[in-house]
């Protein structure tokens, strides 16, 4: 029967480059001019293009390739990890987080 490959992403692709991915190798080896933001951004976007080049590549096969936002889900978990985001990842995905997590509107002990 028919298969399916499915890559989970987020929406934050959307906050890439205008052009679309950027390798910049020298902010991966300068630690002040790297942005953990520009780089987490990035690798969402790589994770979508990939899925889109995989479905080109298996058009002709019977595999369907399917790139996928999960959503956002209220729980207590962000409550413990936002502190960790904020200290290793920065301020902009904690404020995300946050503003996504609030507009969720369902709780699994709903």
């Amino acid at each position: 029967g028919p298969a399916t490959i499915t890559v989970v992403t987020i929406a934050a692709h959307f906050n890439s480059y205008p052009e679309g991915l950027r390798l910049d190798l020298a902010s991966l080896k300068d630690p002040s001019i790297y942005n953990r933001m520009d780089a987490y951004v990035q690798s969402k976007l790589a994770n979508v293009l990939f899925a889109q080049e995989l479905a080109t590549r298996l058009e002709s096969s019977n595999v369907l390739v399917n790139a996928i936002h999960p959503g956002m889900v209220t729980t207590n978990l962000s409550h413990s990890l936002l502190p960790w985001v904020r200290t290793h990842i920065g301020d902009a995905l904690v404020d995300f987080v946050k503003s996504k997590s609030e507009l969720a509107g369902w709780h699994p002990a709903d």
